[in-house]
């Protein structure tokens, strides 16, 4: 059992203190901006920090961000930088690519790693061969308005077509696919993202091809229960990458 903290106390930091036996994890330190929040979901013997920099001096072998992009700019080169291993959800703020340098750097200086879940993605780990190999991917998004924060919207419209890059910055909370594709594949991937008002649930279509052939991924994922805002996909591989940290044989 490794000791990990969690910045983000919201829906997807609750899940992972309610499953912290079932993936083999201590939770010793919880931080929020809002500290009722971290207090509402603090297990027994857990840190509530009331500032970062107390969240940061706890013994723990890693940090999880559930926060959003603006934490990871924050927070993610000091974790990196006091020796702990870190996984970030909000992977669209790694598409800055000084930012991007600055936490590899942090980590090959301090011996530690920087994780990011699938989320949302299947078939990731097969993507990556886009990194040496030359090829196209794109990615079209179709969710419900109220998920993108769009009010009385009858019927579909396209509301974004461009590059991740600039999808992560108009869409911060729930286009992370866009950018861990772009990360996967080592590239700034063509996004079009489509609100549909008889749309529930997010569906993702990603289109490859090239010397390998052709890959179609299709997927329909429900809405996190209590933040429709996050994919309920997302939030269960954050799970899977916490329970197989340590596995001795690793797949994909």
């Amino acid at each position: 059992m490794y000791k990990i903290g969690i910045i983000g106390c919201g829906s997807i930091g609750r899940m992972i203190v309610e499953n912290a036996g079932y993936v083999d994890v201590k939770v010793v330190a919880l931080y929020d901006d809002i500290l009722s929040r971290a207090k509402d979901i603090s297990p027994n013997e857990c840190k509530v920090a009331k500032n970062f920099e107390e969240f940061l001096r706890e013994d723990m072998d890693l940090v999880v961000e559930a926060a959003s992009q603006e934490a990871v700019r924050k927070y993610g080169r000091a974790v990196l930088k006091s020796g702990k291993d870190l996984i970030v959800m909000s992977s669209g703020a790694l598409l800055d690519r000084q930012l991007r340098e600055e936490m590899i750097d942090a980590a090959k200086g301090h011996n530690s790693n920087i994780s990011i879940p699938s989320g949302a993605i299947l078939g990731l780990d097969n993507l990556k061969i886009l990194r040496f190999m030359n090829g196209d991917i794109s990615l079209r998004t179709i969710k419900n308005p109220k998920s993108l924060g769009i009010e009385d919207l009858t019927g579909n419209m396209v509301v974004f077509k461009g590059k991740a890059s600039e999808a992560v910055k108009k869409f911060p909370f729930n286009i992370n696919v866009a950018a861990s594709l772009s990360l996967a594949t080592g590239r700034d991937i063509d996004v079009e993202i489509v609100a549909d008002s008889d749309v529930r649930d997010n569906i993702h279509q990603i289109r490859a091809k090239g010397e390998f052939g052709k890959i179609t991924i299709d997927i329909e994922n429900s809405k996190f229960p209590k933040n429709p805002k996050t994919s309920y996909l997302a939030a269960l591989s954050i799970l899977s990458l916490l329970k197989t940290r340590n596995d001795q044989i690793k797949i994909g």
